[in-house]
């Protein structure tokens, strides 16, 4: 009867340990990649009818990604691997903010978009073109005006802390 109760409750563990395991995104390369693509998809279908705070739990997810098993997996990703990561990981960000896509990005405050830049810049030879093609190739949408603008706002801030420090 010990042994009966004992082995159930072995199972029953080991049963709750792998189905854990099953369900987290970053157990494995493997499945961190095809959730993440799933993620990323299944937002392209709803992103329209997305609310605010449901936003909210979808950058939570997103931060997870990154931080969590991006960083987990990063050195057992081929090249090409990682460049369908970040790829998928514009493609969320544009969905999520839009034409403001670049001034998010370039957000020395937030520490995801710190990461997101410098693993760009990384992975793809020159981001900038990349993120271009990707964001016209995946929305119809030539971006190139924004990051003009992002530019030149950079630049009048520039010129603004010169006369600042100058006087």
């Amino acid at each position: 009867m010990k042994i009966t109760i004992r082995s159930c409750m072995f199972f029953g563990v080991l049963t709750l340990l792998l189905s854990s395991c099953q369900l987290d995104p970053c157990a494995n390369k493997e499945k961190f990649l095809t959730t993440f693509d799933q993620f990323v998809e299944d937002i392209s279908e709803v992103e329209e009818d997305i609310t605010l705070e449901e936003w909210k739990d979808y950058d939570e997810t997103f931060k997870k990604y990154l931080e969590e098993c991006y960083v987990n997996h990063k050195e057992d990703l081929l090249t090409s691997e990682k460049k369908t990561f970040w790829a998928n990981s514009i493609r969320y960000y544009y969905q999520r903010h839009g034409k403001s896509f670049f001034t998010e990005l370039e957000d020395e405050t937030d520490p995801l978009a710190k990461l997101m830049e410098q693993e760009l810049e990384e992975v793809f030879n020159n981001p900038e073109s990349a993120i271009i093609a990707l964001v016209k190739e995946e929305f119809g949408e030539d971006i190139s005006e924004g990051i003009d603008k992002v530019v030149d706002e950079i630049k009048k801030l520039g010129e603004e802390l010169k006369e600042i420090f100058n006087k």
